[in-house]
């Protein structure tokens, strides 16, 4: 029997490594999918990280009422199974469901996404969360001897290994349903396995079917991703997101993330965006562009300039729009795959006028484009009478207060690196920043250099009319709030105006998650406290880490995967250790306690030198310095799980607890940091409010 037992601990860890595995992937596979048919803002994107957490932590909770009748190798059979084939289901169930209680190509409100987004993955989501503490019981049942923190390490290695095989390889090699297919095979291995035997010929009858379902969701893959008008003729995944072209007659649709566009001319945007610049300068030589498309390369080509260089991070998006007549080439172009404001940052070249193409910022990394240090970097890269141009969405008679504020301090955050900021309203907002004098008469600028134009030859002076211009001026606040790379209050803003649209009121959710944080943090006791500040605290500065690694560097693919992968890897160490110290010295309650007390110490001293990184050390990070605090912040939370299980008599009884305490804060964090803390009070506030979070953790530690 000895043997047999050892077979069967043996499969058990497999199962808990494997599923480990399987939830990374499935999680960052959901992140991208949503993100491309929602086109995700950072609101939208720390929901689906909230959702995943709450319901993981429901299931984790509810596994301790499971009871030993239904604790065998069989219902893990079962478990494996259903974990294997959920994965293409869900991400099938996001990609047909929203084409279908949804208008393809538009946007969405808040509480419609976060409902979609929550009936979609919560039984996946569940589910993970029930399979580890009902794994540890089976396990248990089977050897006693088990202890829970080798589960934890056993997860936390499975975790590690599916952030290395999906930032690294998969994403590279394989579409989303062929990766899911891919790292659920040994689950699907492994239940055949624990309820094949003994065989009967209903049972595999039975495993059969569940083959054929894994499989059915690769035949879907292409179907399911047919949504637009017309044929689709192209479909790639790239590092940055989901392109696909459709053909409708002689019409070209490329889809990117979710975002439409079209071949076709927007001649009104186009024609403000370009000549409301270049009209200012007496001679156009080198002009760069930001994700420009063919129609504003083409009005600048009117000026005659030497060289365009137009900047798109992602290459294959880049190759699509040339491949399908999107972007026409020519003599003076260059196409530059890089990170906007990387390149802006590095480049010693200097400019007659740079464009940017890019969408409100609704996200920390695109904000990075509207802030104080990067139009400080931008006069630099300009000529003395250089042009920076940019645009946000336009009204048409009245601006909401929102917009007012949106306006304003973007006006005001030029204005600490520009002399002269000029607004032109319209279908689009057109700012114009110089250190020369900028003019408003440009039909007159443009006839003195001999170029014509479809709109603003004849309209001009009736759709910017003297009273429109000036009604937009006596809106600016002169007091509003810089735009800051640690302060990014323009995300609050285009988040809040998004809001407005759909008439929604964020507050009282914010409020609602608010008390239930409180409430979780006043029934927790002392130990479970630890645990959920813990949580909490690490996936916080997760979070904040990855903004401000972008905002340093931009946008670099590999590195940010590198940062989140040594999160996950710093458990692996953290609770090897702690499960060695407790197996060489006796493990009384006092002395964890004391172990405990001193981890939370190591946390608040992280929390500072997090701090003292963004006041002293920015010009000497790099990603090596990043990665090793991501893991020594989280091998410090590593080691605290085991010893918090160490305090039970009953570690079986605690177990669930524990992990669903650790997972709730890790929610609660993500949307305390996301949706409360950098828009509402920057990075540096933020980290001092985890931080105060854990003092408290560490004095109810200390008393009790």
């Amino acid at each position: 029997m000895q043997p047999m037992r050892m077979n069967l601990d043996s499969l058990l860890k497999r199962t808990i490594l494997f599923t480990g595995v399987s939830s990374i992937v499935t999680q960052l596979l959901t992140i991208r999918e949503c993100y491309a048919q929602f086109h995700g803002n950072v609101f939208i994107i720390a929901m689906i990280f909230f959702t995943w957490l709450i319901t993981g932590a429901f299931g984790t909770w509810l596994a301790r009422f499971s009871a030993p009748k239904i604790l065998t190798k069989k219902n893990i059979g079962f478990l494996c199974l259903i974990l294997a084939t959920l994965p293409s289901m869900q991400i099938l169930t996001i990609r047909i469901f929203r084409n279908i209680f949804f208008i393809t190509g538009t946007e969405i409100g808040f509480y419609e996404t976060f409902m979609f987004v929550f009936c979609s993955i919560c039984l996946y989501a569940f589910m993970i969360g029930f399979a580890l503490p009902y794994t540890f019981f089976v396990f248990k049942l089977h050897n006693p001897n088990i202890r829970a923190a080798n589960v934890y390490i056993y997860d936390n290695i499975g975790d590690a290994l599916g952030g290395l095989l999906f930032s690294f390889l998969l994403v590279h090699l394989c579409s989303p349903l062929m990766t899911t297919t891919i790292v659920n095979i040994p689950l699907i291995i492994l239940g055949g396995w624990f309820i094949l035997q003994p065989f009967k010929i209903i049972k595999g009858f039975l495993f059969f079917f569940v083959i054929i379902l894994f499989l059915c969701p690769l035949y879907w893959e292409r179907y399911s991703l047919e949504s637009f008008q017309g044929v689709m003729v192209n479909y790639t995944e790239s590092f940055y997101g989901r392109i696909q072209v459709f053909q409708d007659n002689d019409r070209y649709i490329l889809v990117a993330d979710g975002i439409p566009q079209t071949n076709e001319r927007n001649i009104v945007f186009e024609e403000t965006m370009v000549h409301y610049g270049l009209s200012q300068l007496d001679a156009v030589h080198r002009v760069l562009t930001v994700s420009a498309n063919d129609g504003i390369l083409s009005e600048i080509q009117k000026y005659h300039p030497k060289i365009i260089e137009n900047i798109e991070i992602d290459a294959k998006k880049s190759y699509l729009e040339q491949k399908y007549d999107f972007i026409q080439p020519f003599e003076e172009l260059r196409i530059i795959n890089a990170d906007g404001r990387q390149y802006i940052r590095e480049t010693a070249q200097t400019y007659d006028a740079i464009i940017l193409n890019v969408p409100e910022p609704d996200t920390f990394q695109v904000n990075g484009f509207f802030t104080k240090t990067f139009f400080q970097t931008a006069i630099q890269k300009l000529s003395s009478k250089g042009v920076l141009i940019f645009s946000i969405e336009g009204f048409d008679s009245y601006m909401s207060n929102t917009l007012k504020q949106q306006i304003s301090s973007l006006y005001q955050t030029a204005l600490t690196a520009f002399r002269q900021v000029k607004i032109f309203p319209g279908e689009k907002i057109i700012f114009v920043c110089s250190n020369a004098s900028v003019k408003m008469n440009i039909p007159e600028l443009l006839t003195k250099k001999g170029i014509e134009t479809q709109y603003i030859q004849y309209y001009y002076h009736g759709d910017l009319s003297k009273q429109r211009i000036q009604y937009i001026y006596d809106q600016l606040n002169p007091s509003a709030k810089i735009n800051e790379d640690y302060m990014p209050v323009l995300v609050r803003m285009t988040v809040e105006n998004w809001l407005s649209i759909f008439d929604t009121n964020l507050y009282f959710f914010i409020l609602i998650i608010t008390f239930f944080c409180c409430l979780c943090m006043v029934m927790a006791s002392s130990i479970e406290f630890v645990l959920f500040s813990s949580g909490m605290t690490v996936m916080g500065f997760e979070i904040m880490l990855i903004f401000l690694f972008q905002m340093i560097f931009g946008d670099v693919y590999y590195q940010v995967c590198w940062i989140v992968t040594f999160f996950l890897i710093g458990l692996i160490p953290g609770a090897f250790f702690s499960n060695y110290w407790l197996s060489l010295y006796k493990k009384d309650i006092k002395s964890a306690k004391h172990i405990l007390f001193a981890c939370d110490l190591a946390m608040i001293a992280m929390t500072f030198l997090f701090i003292a990184g963004l006041k002293i050390f920015q010009s000497h990070l790099n990603i090596f310095s990043f990665s090793i605090y991501g893991f020594l912040l989280s091998m410090i939370c590593g080691f605290q799980f085991p010893v918090a299980l160490s305090t039970q008599s009953n570690e079986s009884s605690f177990i669930t607890r524990f992990f669903a305490a650790d997972i709730l804060g890790a929610a609660f964090g993500i949307v305390m940091v996301s949706i409360i803390g950098i828009p509402f009070y920057g990075l540096l506030w933020t980290a001092l409010g985890l931080c105060l979070i854990k003092c408290f953790s560490s004095g109810r530690l200390f008393l009790g």
